[in-house]
């Protein structure tokens, strides 16, 4: 009976090197029911080791929930374009002890996306602001035309951010009313000139 009990504590110990918690369970549960041991440090180790296991899995579990949930979240975020958050999440359900290649696979995936996504948003929002400063600075010189180009060339980039876009776009309505306003008061002038030469 003794020998029995030890065979199933070292199987479950086998087990529990492998992170394998059901099968240590399974292994420890079957050295507790052998009868007619009389041996009480043999059971208590046999029962720690039980409850130890279970709060592994259980702990495992818990673990694999969490990320399976960080995984959505990480997946939704994806979906709006909010990479910063997106990639937060991935990387806390990474973090996890999930004791599952398949889930880190997958977070793993995702993450590289929300990651490319970042990258390609940072390099639009770069170029974009390149534009925006030269179409300040023809703005100051008075070239309506290079500003207006430089405007909507920023306006047609996508850097994710409503606010920023409509800056741009404002941009572009504020040079063309300048540059109207500058044909005008030339126009005007001109006409002024054409009375004074009559």
């Amino acid at each position: 009976a003794v020998e029995g009990a030890r065979g199933h504590r070292t199987d479950g110990q086998s087990a529990v090197s492998g992170q394998d918690w059901e099968s240590a369970i399974e292994s420890f549960t079957a050295g507790l029911a052998v009868r007619g041991t009389h041996d009480a440090d043999l059971m208590s180790s046999l029962q720690a080791s039980l409850e130890s296991a279970q709060a592994s899995m259980a702990a495992r579990d818990a673990a694999r929930q969490t990320a399976g949930q960080r995984l959505a979240d990480g997946e939704n975020l994806l979906s709006s374009r909010n990479y910063e958050s997106a990639i937060a999440e991935l990387e806390a359900g990474l973090e996890l002890d999930t004791q599952s290649e398949e889930l880190k696979g997958r977070l793993q995936v995702v993450l590289a996306s929300a990651r490319e996504g970042l990258a390609a948003q940072e390099a639009a929002r770069a170029e974009a602001a390149e534009h925006f400063s030269t179409a300040e600075a023809c703005m100051s010189s008075k070239d309506h035309k290079g500003a207006i180009a430089a405007y909507e060339a920023a306006a047609a980039l996508d850097v994710n951010d409503a606010e920023r876009t409509s800056s741009y776009t404002e941009g572009v309505k504020t040079a063309r009313g300048a540059m109207s306003a500058a044909v005008e008061g030339a126009r005007g002038h001109r006409t002024d000139g054409q009375s004074a030469v009559s």
